[in-house]
């Protein structure tokens, strides 16, 4: 005996790529549904023409926030914090920031950025919670098997 603890015991149920997939649709499902709802306009040729511009656009962002997402999970992962609120406050920071950032610089509309970060912050959140979602992660740490 070393006194070496053994391996960390899991603390997601499913592997993180299936939370990523998840967490990489839902921000332009929310994106969609919000246009929608702005809108209420329901036709279903409206609805797919919007749906493929709404791809388009909130896609590239998805990845974007995936792309400081997952290094920020895998940190909490090898401090042993990965439970659902570090993961949704992570999100809700990454999606206002990335949100407020494409409002600002791409879209040059700096007068609206306290709304851009509140609606970023919502789909951050919404994106970190369907990623706890698919990876199986919870409020605490899973039993030792």
């Amino acid at each position: 005996m070393t006194g070496e603890a053994g391996p960390k015991p899991s603390v997601h149920r499913r592997p993180l790529w299936l939370g990523a997939g998840l967490a990489l649709l839902v921000p332009p499902a929310c994106v969609q549904l919000l246009t929608w709802a702005a809108t209420l306009a329901f036709s279903w040729r409206d609805a797919l023409a919007s749906f493929g511009s709404t791809l388009v656009f909130s896609l590239p962002v998805s990845l974007a926030a995936l792309a400081l997402g997952l290094p920020y999970v895998v940190w909490l992962r090898s401090r042993g914090l990965l439970r659902l609120p570090w993961v949704c406050l992570g999100a809700a920071i990454i999606g206002a920031v990335v949100l407020s950032l494409l409002a600002g610089v791409v879209f040059d509309v700096t007068d609206e950025l306290g709304a851009a970060a509140v609606v970023g912050a919502l789909i951050g959140l919404a994106a970190g919670l369907a990623f706890c979602l698919g990876a199986g992660i919870g409020m605490r740490h899973l039993p030792a098997r």
